[in-house]
């Protein structure tokens, strides 16, 4: 593999975006630049103007930059929030005329289907397998994927089960025998239009062929075990214009949904109870917030700067946590209703409860007092997100970035990039072809089963 890739993850979000510059050096991944600068022109995760997020984008490359000068020449992974990602189970299913051993080869080539994301392009290559089956005595009869093919783009694929000859359920059907052979697969996927719009704002900025990913997703499988994937484990991921998470059970998500309501309810609310600015609201709960009122040992008194700008109040630290934790309560037990349902779908596949707990990360996950209250909402064991090693890869982050919820998802593209982009050993990585893609997602498959 070539020496000193730098890989440069963004992550768009609503009020702030985050940038990670990574070097990617043998079995390496160095982190040689990080920023967060504030987020215009997006309002709950939709573009609302386009030259004031191209700005921000273009102010946080030049501050990356500044401490790595060769960040322009690196390759990019887009994150972005946005209420229209959604995780999706799908299927698909391969016949053959005559029983047969399943190899590595069909495998794949039912992964690739998961991916189509233009019909005309699905419908080409499926008549162009079916001359080449017909060549092998294979007749091969397709299971429609046309509900994803112009609304959706498919952001991740994550096999669930195999189905072999539409009764048996395996989790590697490598080597056995089969007249047909079946995929189970969770997808999560983001509206298309909404990514196309992104693209083509990006490529103003000098940012061309992105890799785009969830930064829910990345960061899960950044920070979850293996064995938290497996039991039953959930990501919050506690956002400033929405709530969202992700459940696991057997190894890949199984759930996945989102609560209206973020960081920025909290700061309005503070604005208008104590009839200040938002701007400054904002500044006492970063400076002061505390998510639990059981945090309070000294009602010390706060100063602030009033609406006008000019007049100065104070509010104690107990009023200021009791409309914090008022507002967290709410946000959190509003998941916990959500997450119920998972909980029916985990118990459906043979699972019970959420064993795993609860891993917070986003912008809220820095609040002090939030373990104690997601505890008291969900009785389950929470912790605050921090990538304490990757798999497969040393990382070496002196600046401890990896320690703050905020750029999780941002480390966990570059991680994600280096498994699935670098080690296919590809002249060019960013022109990731999807034979090569769906090869190293099986093999990287295999080694959990």
């Amino acid at each position: 593999m070539p020496r000193g890739f730098l890989v440069t993850a963004i992550d768009i979000g609503s009020s702030r975006i985050k940038g990670v510059v990574g070097e990617i050096n043998d079995e390496k991944i160095e982190i040689r630049a990080f920023a967060t600068i504030k987020s215009r022109g997006v309002e709950n995760g939709e573009i609302k103007d386009a030259i004031a997020l191209k700005d921000s984008i273009e102010n946080l490359l030049v501050e990356l930059e500044t401490q790595e000068p060769q960040q322009p020449d690196s390759y990019f992974c887009v994150t972005f929030s946005t209420l229209s990602t959604s995780l999706k189970i799908s299927n698909t299913e391969e016949h053959f005329n005559e029983r047969r051993i399943i190899d590595d080869d069909v495998v794949i080539e039912l992964l690739e289907r998961f991916s189509s994301n233009e019909s005309e392009k699905a419908e080409n290559s499926s008549l162009q397998s079916d001359e080449m089956d017909a060549n092998e005595g294979i007749k091969k009869e397709r299971e429609s994927f046309s509900p994803l093919l112009n609304e959706y783009k498919v952001l991740h694929v994550m096999p669930k089960r195999y189905i072999i000859d539409g009764v048996k359920s395996v989790s590697n059907p490598i080597d056995m025998e089969a007249s047909t052979l079946g995929i189970e697969a969770s997808l999560i996927t983001v509206d298309k239009s909404q990514l196309d719009a992104l693209r083509k704002l990006l490529e103003d900025t000098n940012i061309i062929d992105p890799i785009f990913y969830s930064p829910t997703f990345t960061a899960s499988e950044t920070l979850l075990s293996v064995e938290e994937k497996e039991r039953g484990t959930v990501c919050l991921n506690m956002g400033y214009s929405f709530t969202d998470f992700i459940v696991y059970f057997n190894g890949v998500p199984i759930y996945m949904d989102t609560v209206s309501l973020g960081m920025k309810n909290v700061i309005r609310d503070i604005a208008q109870v104590l009839e200040t600015s938002f701007e400054e609201a904002e500044r006492l709960l970063v400076q002061h917030g505390l998510a639990s009122h059981d945090l309070v040992k000294e009602d010390i008194k706060i100063p602030y700067i009033m609406l006008d700008g000019k007049t100065q109040s104070e509010v104690s630290l107990k009023k200021l946590s009791l409309i914090i934790y008022a507002r967290i309560r709410e946000i959190l037990s509003n998941v916990r209703r959500e997450i119920r349902r998972a909980e029916a779908t985990l118990t459906q596949q043979g699972g019970a409860g959420i064993p795993g707990g609860i891993v917070l990360i986003g912008g809220g996950a820095k609040l002090n007092g939030i373990v104690e209250t997601t505890i008291e909402i969900f009785k389950l064991p929470v912790r605050v997100g921090k990538i304490e090693k990757l798999k497969d890869v040393e990382l070496m982050d002196e600046a401890h970035v990896c320690e703050d919820p905020l750029y999780i998802p941002s480390i966990g593209s570059i991680s994600l990039f280096y498994s699935e982009e670098m080690e296919l050993e590809l002249e060019n990585p960013r022109k990731r072809k999807s034979e090569g893609f769906f090869k190293k997602l099986w093999e990287l498959f295999k080694k959990l089963v």
